[in-house]
């Protein structure tokens, strides 16, 4: 099994090096940014770095505001997170056209009276 450090250091190259491309083969900024936004292989490599980020902010929020922990403290924080996060994900899904309807509202030219 690969440790974290080893799977954060991999993406953070691999991430660079998709950046390095897009920069050096395009002049300027705004195609680069066009082609990291649009390209598959670009927006994986961004999202596994995205991802190796949360895992190495996880573990430091752990180890800063609850220290050590036994095994089953460990597993009771997982399962309460991995809730959060399904929760809240399934919440933004559902009330997204909620969202959209009072982004909508808000940015309609209303007249002046």
């Amino acid at each position: 099994m690969i440790s974290l450090r080893n799977y954060v250091v991999t993406s953070a190259l691999v991430a660079a090096a998709v950046f390095y491309h897009a920069f050096a083969t395009r002049r300027h900024f705004f195609p680069a940014t066009l082609y990291l936004s649009t390209s598959k292989l670009a927006v994986a490599v961004v999202g596994n770095l995205s991802f190796a980020t949360a895992l190495c902010l996880y573990n430091l929020v752990i180890k800063v505001f609850l220290g050590s922990l036994r095994e089953i403290e460990l597993e009771r924080v997982k399962e309460k997170l991995s809730s959060a996060i399904m929760e809240t994900c399934l919440a933004l899904t559902i009330f997204r056209c909620a969202r959209a309807a009072l982004a909508r509202a808000r940015t309609r030219v209303r007249p002046r009276v």
